[in-house]
């Protein structure tokens, strides 16, 4: 280049054709929803929802796990023995390695089911609905209580309020 740098080809074309990414809000501004850009105000639910799922909900959820676990040293000391087993020193830890603790990911859902982050969810409808014989007009606010369905003994069975990771053996 005029610099006296060294430049290849391949570079002088990615450095001419390079673009800034976008970041979250640029993209919403530009993807067409249905045809049709967002508006301000889906794009103004869209980042709530964003800030809202994204505060400490990880931690959170470690958290209830953790609790969880400690409240019930059996359901513990089968969850390690089985990162134990997978993960001894002389494995390579892989993808296939974690898709292997079976027993994990159903303590993992286990305590999601019971602990949710977000306990209840909130949607406005964006036109009239027909549910059963009840009519939800355009705009109503719906809540969705998952903490209670979470809990019903008609979908968990008798110990629905039980921490049991065996709610999510494969049927």
């Amino acid at each position: 280049d005029e610099n006296g740098n060294v430049v290849f080809a391949d570079e002088e074309d990615d450095m001419l054709s390079y673009k800034k990414p976008q970041i979250f809000v640029d993209q919403l501004l530009t993807i067409p929803n249905d045809g049709k850009p967002f508006t301000h105000e889906e794009i103004t639910d869209h980042i709530y929802t964003m800030i809202a799922a994204g505060n400490e909900t990880s931690a959170t959820q470690a958290a209830h796990a953790c609790l969880l676990l400690a409240m019930h040293p059996e359901i513990q000391d089968r969850a390690a023995a089985e990162i134990c087993e997978l993960l001894a020193d002389d494995v390579e830890y892989t993808h296939e390695t974690l898709k292997q603790m079976e027993y994990l990911e159903r303590v993992i859902k286990e305590s999601q089911r019971l602990c949710p982050v977000a306990a209840v969810y909130g949607r406005k409808t964006i036109g009239t609905i027909q549910l059963d014989e009840y009519v939800i007009p355009k705009g109503f606010i719906l809540l969705l209580n998952v903490f209670a369905l979470h809990r019903q003994k008609e979908f968990w069975g008798p110990n629905a309020d039980k921490f049991d990771p065996d709610h999510f053996l494969p049927e």
